[in-house]
């Protein structure tokens, strides 16, 4: 992971593969996402979110209703408590990816076998 502390902070693409590993603890309609900032925010730790600068979102509370937001550097600063150094941790989550995959093509494949026409018996 690259310094966390820099002026420049972390790329999307550096945080990706880590966040992709923390929506596998959550359930589908609890991921973190990607959305653009239309009006300035302040992030769960206090970070400022300008307008136009891309962020992370999470929905929660009964309705959807309430979001936690984190900026790229709040969330850079999150992966790398939970993930750099912690072997055991990468390797769950890179396990419950895979078999999340895993499940996602399981399913997809019964749908198209589903929707093949009945073979026609042979006259």
């Amino acid at each position: 992971m690259t310094d966390i502390d820099s002026d420049q902070g972390v790329s999307r693409e550096d945080l990706q593969e880590q966040i992709e590993w923390l929506n596998t603890l959550n359930a589908d309609w609890r991921q973190w996402n990607w959305t653009r900032a239309r009006k300035e925010y302040t992030d769960l730790f206090g970070d400022t979110i300008a307008p136009g600068e891309d962020y992370l979102r999470r929905d929660c509370g009964q309705a959807f209703d309430e979001h936690v937001k984190l900026s790229q550097r709040s969330m850079a600063r999150m992966l790398h408590a939970l993930f750099e150094g912690n072997s055991t941790l990468q390797a769950l989550a890179r396990q419950l990816r895979q078999q999340v995959e895993s499940n996602t093509m399981e399913v997809m494949r019964k749908a198209l076998e589903s929707l093949r026409p009945p073979a026609v018996p042979d006259l």
